[in-house]
C-alpha cells in the first residue's frame, strides 16, 4: 500500500488532529488517537508491472535497451540496425519471443529491459535491499541524511511516500528525479545506494529478474526535480581529489604508468566500502580506471579474485557499466 500523493503526516500532525477529536469530539485519548491514525492510512498508487509498465515506458519517450537474463545486450549499443526501441509494438514482440525487426533474439522471450536514466532527462537513486552482503541501502540513506531532515516525500519510501519509484525483486528502489543541471557522475551515494546518471544504464519498470518483477508505482508526469542538498552532495562525492605529494620523489617527465597496482587498489576499495562485493566491485573498477588500467585488466582481476568481489552474475556487467 503506498501513499497516492507523496505526503505522510507527520506525528505532529496526527497529534494535533488527535488533540481536536479529544475537545470537539469527546472522545478519549486513545480513541481520538485510532481515528487520526485512521484517516493518514496509506492508499493504493498507480501499480504497472511486466510488459504494461514496458510499454508506459516508450510511450512517454524512454528508449529502451533488449538484454538478455544475464544482463547482457542482445547486440551492442552502437550495431546497426540499432538494439535500442521506442516502439511499443517492438518491445511486445521482444516480450513474447518474436525478435526485433532484424531478427535478433527471436525464440527467446526478452523480458529485461535497461535505459539510460539521462537520456530521459532523469537521475536515479538505486537503492539495494536484500542482496548477499546484507546491506540495506535504504537505512543508510537514512543515516546520511537523518530521516527527520528530509522533504516529506522521502521520509518514508520504502511505504510508498515518494511520487514516482520502481521496486525491485529483492525489496529494493529505483526512486527517480528529473535533472537539467549541470553534469554530474555516478557514484556510490552511500553503502548501498547508487546515483545512476550519464551513461550508467539502468533496469527498467516491467523488467523481470529471475521470474520476478521491476513494479513501476506512480506515474512520470509525477517525477519531482533533483532536490539541491542530493545535487550538492553526489558533485561533492564526484569532485576529482589532487594527489598527495610526495616529497623526494623525483619529477619523470615521459609517459606515466598506474600510480599503484590492482593489488593496492583493490585492498583500497574493499575496506572503502567494507567488504561489501558490488559497493567493492564499482569502487575498484572506478579507482583502476583513473589509474589507468584498461577494462580487460580489471574484468581478469576480479575473476581471480572471487575472496574479495564475489562471485555474482551481475559482476561483469557491473565492471563494464563504469568504462562506458
Amino acid at each position: 500500500m503506498f501513499w497516492d500523493d507523496g505526503m505522510e503526516p507527520s506525528r505532529d500532525e496526527l497529534d494535533e488532529v488527535a488533540a481536536r477529536l479529544e475537545i470537539d469530539g469527546g472522545l478519549s485519548p486513545a480513541v481520538a488517537d485510532g481515528f487520526a491514525r485512521c484517516c493518514s492510512m496509506p492508499i493504493p498508487r498507480r501499480e504497472r508491472a511486466g510488459l504494461e509498465a514496458l510499454v508506459y515506458c516508450v510511450r512517454h519517450g524512454l528508449a529502451l535497451l533488449p538484454c538478455r537474463e544475464s544482463g547482457a545486450a542482445i547486440a551492442k549499443w552502437d550495431t546497426t540496425p540499432t538494439p535500442w526501441t521506442c516502439d511499443p509494438q517492438v518491445v511486445a514482440n521482444l516480450w513474447n519471443g518474436k525478435g526485433d525487426a532484424a531478427g535478433r533474439a527471436r525464440g527467446t522471450p526478452i523480458q529485461k529491459f535497461q535505459f539510460l536514466p539521462s537520456e530521459a532527462g532523469l537521475l536515479c537513486l538505486d537503492i539495494d535491499r536484500g542482496h548477499a552482503d546484507g546491506v540495506d541501502g535504504l537505512e543508510q540513506f537514512y543515516r546520511l541524511f537523518g530521516r527527520s531532515a528530509l522533504p516529506t516525500s522521502l521520509r518514508n519510501i520504502e511505504i510508498g511516500s515518494f511520487p514516482c519509484f520502481t521496486t525491485t525483486p529483492r525489496g529494493g528502489f529505483h526512486v527517480y528525479f528529473r535533472y537539467d543541471g549541470p553534469p554530474l557522475k555516478p557514484c556510490v551515494l552511500c553503502p548501498g545506494t547508487e546515483v545512476k546518471c550519464g551513461k550508467l544504464a539502468l533496469t527498467a519498470p516491467g523488467s523481470l529478474k529471475g521470474g520476478r518483477p521491476y513494479t513501476l508505482y506512480g506515474s512520470f508526469g509525477d517525477i519531482p526535480p533533483l532536490p539541491p542538498f542530493l545535487a550538492v552532495r553526489i558533485a561533492a562525492k564526484t569532485a576529482p581529489r589532487p594527489l598527495p605529494s610526495r616529497p623526494g620523489r623525483v619529477q619523470s617527465w615521459g609517459r606515466q604508468g598506474p600510480r599503484i597496482g590492482l593489488n593496492e587498489l583493490a585492498a583500497e576499495a574493499v575496506a572503502a566500502m567494507g567488504g561489501r562485493h558490488h559497493d567493492s566491485q564499482l569502487n575498484f573498477a572506478s579507482r583502476a580506471r583513473r589509474c589507468g588500467f584498461g577494462l580487460d585488466e580489471v574484468l581478469s582481476f576480479v575473476a581471480a579474485r572471487p575472496d574479495m568481489f564475489g562471485t555474482g552474475r551481475d559482476t561483469e556487467a557491473t565492471l563494464i557499466s563504469v568504462y562506458r
